[in-house]
């Protein structure tokens, strides 16, 4: 799991045959909804916050079903770090990895730079207050604070 901007997307991308990115707005979103804003030439990083998009009312349900489905085909899972699904995965070995609340203008300008909207950004940059009290409140899991411009590569390496 991972906070926004800490290279999900690319990893899984760079090493498609050991990870997996499992945009949640894919699962969350009906794809009839998704498909017309892509579209209308949006990506996945445009599309998030946008208001046109139709929920799926039992989406929790196919996010997790479909993370259990991969759990045996790849090393590494990249999924959002809802609390639901850190809770139903706490007995699984769960990374999470977070940017430090001091690079918070880093994250701000990755998220512009790959197109997000105004809206998603200011819903995700107050999350920063809270990134140091993720290891008390998810003693269960493994919590890896990444640096400046450091990416979720630079800590699976190691792994």
């Amino acid at each position: 799991m991972g906070f926004p901007g800490v290279g999900k997307t690319t990893f899984a991308k760079k090493y498609p045959n050991i990870a997996i990115d499992l945009e949640s707005s894919n699962f969350c979103y009906t794809k009839e909804s998704l498909q017309k804003l892509r579209a209308k030439g949006l990506n996945n990083e445009n599309i998030k916050g946008n208001p046109n998009r139709v929920k799926v009312k039992n989406w929790r349900k196919l996010y997790l079903k479909s993370i259990e489905e991969n759990l045996k085909k790849y090393k590494f899972i990249f999924t959002s770090q809802y609390s639901s699904i850190i809770e139903h995965f706490k007995n699984e070995n769960i990374l999470i990895i977070l940017p430090q609340p001091q690079d918070i203008e880093i994250y701000k300008n990755r998220y512009e730079n790959r197109g997000n909207t105004p809206e998603w950004i200011d819903s995700v940059l107050p999350f920063f207050d809270n990134l140091l009290e993720y290891p008390d409140n998810y003693k269960e899991c493994q919590i890896i604070h990444i640096s400046g411009n450091e990416t979720i590569e630079d800590v699976l390496k190691d792994f």
